[in-house]
């Protein structure tokens, strides 16, 4: 594959280059209370090459290596394009050049697992809450993504890694005749199938805490101390936080930049925040990103100061900062955008 990539980017009459080419598999398993309602097994795969040419970045993506050439000339005729058309030419932050393999040690790989003990699983899981006279529905499903992705780059960078998650998650929803409640669930990782097994007693649990609230008082509006579980916690930061740290979103909004200017005073001083990517087993788990940068722990707040941010090739050169890993696609199918590994607050 590396031979076939290595042709293509020779090819390539650019400032800078490299080529992501990409299997995908995803198996997809969904209940709505009782009823499954979908079973879906998809592959898919292509390339997609980007070209910095004259201070213009450009993206294509092709699904045959017989349609390279197309995608060459039209990669570079954009960005040309491009450069003709923004204010300040696209640069993009030095990286180390790596050339590196990365396949999951799994503890059981979904692979081997048939489509129909997944389907059993799942349907046990489901209808764990639904035993329950005060659960009224359930939405539950199983998701597995098998990536196995290559990158080339005409700085020297030569990357294999495959990523395997599985997940379990839904949504159980109760009701006493007037109120309704519903809480989320979810099990899964990126180390193998096993994650998913024997987890009778978190649904077990999760319907548990859904059908206490039913009795639960409501609270009357106003400012209160809390105490957040992790799961609020974790939504908490990822969306009122974590969003915020991602150099993209914010680089062309000037009010919101200077509020989130490094040094500023964000939080309390025993709230300290990272993202780190490289925790094991994590499904936000990765170890180089699709720039081919290595991706490394990111502090992003110290003890209520924001001390860093997650940045791209791109957002580090324009923002003169420290290259985080972050830039990372969908699939083939996209260019790498700025999005979190595994965002959490840490004890303190």
């Amino acid at each position: 594959m590396f031979d076939r990539l290595k042709s293509i980017l020779s090819k390539v009459d650019a400032d800078y280059a490299d080529i992501r080419y990409e299997i995908k598999k995803d198996t997809k398993i969904v209940f709505n209370g009782k009823e499954l309602t979908e079973i879906d097994s998809n592959s898919t795969d292509g390339y997609v090459l980007r070209v910095l040419k004259n201070g213009g970045l450009s993206s294509v993506a092709f699904t045959k290596s017989m349609d390279a050439d197309d995608a060459i000339k039209d990669s570079i005729v954009n960005a040309i394009l491009i450069s003709k058309n923004i204010e300040k030419p696209v640069e993009l932050a030095i990286t180390d050049v790596l050339e590196d393999t990365f396949i999951p040690n799994l503890n059981e790989d979904p692979r081997e697992v048939s489509i129909d003990e997944k389907l059993e699983i799942t349907r046990k899981y489901n209808n764990i809450p639904l035993k329950y006279d005060m659960i009224v529905t359930t939405n539950v499903g199983y998701t597995e993504i098998i990536r196995e992705k290559y990158f080339l780059s005409t700085e020297g960078s030569k990357i294999r890694e495959d990523l395997v998650t599985t997940r379990i998650r839904g949504t159980i929803t109760s009701s006493d005749g007037e109120i309704l409640q519903n809480i989320r669930v979810g099990i899964g990782g990126s180390n193998g199938f096993a994650v998913i097994r024997c987890k009778e007693e978190e649904f077990e649990k999760r319907t548990s805490i859904v059908l206490d609230l039913l009795k639960a008082k409501p609270v009357d509006g106003g400012i209160y101390n809390v105490i957040l579980n992790p799961d609020l916690a974790g939504v908490f930061t990822h969306e009122a936080f974590g969003h915020f740290s991602e150099a993209d979103i914010i680089e062309d909004c000037p009010s919101i930049r200077e509020k989130m200017q490094i040094g500023t005073k964000l939080g309390n001083d025993i709230v300290s925040i990272i993202d780190d990517a490289t925790v094991p087993d994590q499904l936000g788990f990765y170890k180089f990103d699709d720039e081919g940068v290595k991706v490394r722990p990111t502090q992003l707040m110290k003890n209520g100061v924001l001390v860093g941010r997650l940045h791209s090739r791109r957002t580090a050169a324009s923002f003169g900062e420290p290259l985080s890993g972050h830039g990372v696609a969908e699939d083939y199918r996209f260019p790498p955008i700025i999005r979190m590994g595994n965002i959490f607050i840490e004890p303190g």
